[in-house]
């Protein structure tokens, strides 16, 4: 017993040195006011007809040299509300369901973009300078999650809370080690020549490949690679069922942890069942050095991910609860699948 509680203080106390390393590097999107005039081709695969509001934000956005590229369904109710709203506007350009999209593209840059994204005047100004500085092939951006109800208190601090504690998110331009990969898939800008040339996905709107996948796949071919957060320049909501939501953060987790199911049951007792034993096991006084570590990561990690630190500290076991249930539903549904094959 007391050789596992050492386990765990150990863990922690690695966890705080990587959360001080990404509250110190601050890896945020930072405004650029340098301006460029490179074209940008916005790809969106319209799955349905809320995407008209990430459209309209792209249209008001000051960075004007872009296209913005729809891909239809090809439901005729569907597409004929985005042909009526957009078929004739100058910057939308709405592509047949079995075009080859990738020859329709004109910009050097492509932007792929989830329907959940809101960008911030300046943002894509911001994203070029990143990519012409550091001569990138990838720029992945992570969101801030905007709280759209009571349940985002919950579900939406998880993702960043184990990011933010395994990666030092500077380390993945720094480090071509593909061991230093993350990201996500709702905002990722490409350099286009690379992408054509590489062939990395095909088409023009990639199938649901995960940030980190696509982090690893660029560190493979040897070439340059970001990861920062939104900050205020690039936010989203989360939008579905709770349990959508629910199963989603268990899946991004998992991915974060190398898809490995050995790995997320390390994690899930290191996370939440060691801490519950260390309050059961020590006195109050041995449990001041975890406590003051968790409290600490918890307040740099919210200032991070534009979040309430005042609320993330009280519903701290709430929140460990329900991303120990995720875990093990995942793990779950993985060992199942498994089996089945």
């Amino acid at each position: 017993m007391v050789s596992f509680l050492y386990a765990i203080l150990v863990f922690l106390v690695l966890r705080f040195s990587v959360t001080l390393f990404n509250f110190l590097s601050n890896p945020k999107l930072g405004l650029s006011l340098r301006h460029y005039t490179d074209l940008i081709s916005i790809c969106i695969d319209a799955k349905d007809f809320t995407v008209e509001n990430l459209v309209e934000n792209l249209l008001a956005q000051d960075y004007q040299h872009v296209e913005i590229l729809i891909k239809l369904t090809g439901d005729p109710e569907l597409d004929h509300q985005w042909n009526t709203a957009y078929g004739r506007h100058q910057n939308v350009r709405l592509l047949e369901p079995g075009a080859d999209s990738m020859k329709q593209a004109s910009g050097s840059y492509l932007l792929f973009l989830k329907a959940s994204v809101v960008l911030k005047n300046g943002s894509l100004q911001s994203m070029m300078h990143r990519m012409k500085t550091f001569r990138l092939a990838l720029l992945s951006i992570i969101p801030a999650q905007v709280s759209t109800g009571f349940r985002d208190i919950f579900f939406q601090p998880l993702y960043n809370f184990v990011l933010l504690g395994l990666v030092p998110l500077r380390l993945i331009r720094l480090s071509g080690s593909p061991l230093f990969s993350a990201g996500s898939s709702e905002c990722m800008l490409f350099d286009r020549k690379v992408y054509s040339k590489e062939h990395w996905l095909e088409g023009l709107f990639p199938a649901d490949i995960g940030g980190i996948e696509m982090i690893k796949l660029v560190k493979e071919h040897r070439l340059k690679t970001e990861t920062l957060l939104g900050g205020r320049l690039v936010t989203s909501y989360a939008y579905g069922s709770a349990e959508m939501i629910f199963k989603h953060t268990g899946k991004r987790v998992y991915g974060l942890l190398g898809n490995n199911i050995f790995a997320l049951l390390c994690y899930l007792v290191l996370v939440v069942a060691g801490p519950v034993a260390m309050f059961f096991s020590l006195n109050l006084n041995l449990l001041i050095l975890p406590a003051g570590l968790i409290f600490l990561s918890r307040i740099m990690q919210s200032f991070l991910s534009g979040q309430s630190p005042v609320k993330n500290l009280i519903l701290h076991p709430l929140q460990m609860l329900f991303l120990g249930v995720s875990l093990i539903f995942t793990a779950a549904g993985r060992f199942i699948r498994s089996e089945q094959k």
